[in-house]
């Protein structure tokens, strides 16, 4: 849930602009540049990764 949260931050601040939240800065950066790329890779493989264990634990439990 953790890295699937963080990319979906990465997706909003891409695409929204969000205005400043308290002490959070709005963090709007609207281009994809090679770091933002492998980071928001990093983190869906993460998130993948995660669901698909999770799944595969839960269908090893049942049986």
């Amino acid at each position: 849930m953790v890295a699937l949260s963080a990319l979906g931050a990465v997706v909003l601040y891409r695409y929204v602009q969000v205005p400043d939240i308290g002490f959070i800065p709005s963090m709007y950066e609207p281009v994809w540049y090679a770091k933002k790329s492998l980071t928001a890779g990093a983190e869906a493989i993460a998130g993948a990764s995660a669901v698909l264990g999770f799944v595969l634990l839960h269908r090893h439990r049942t049986l």
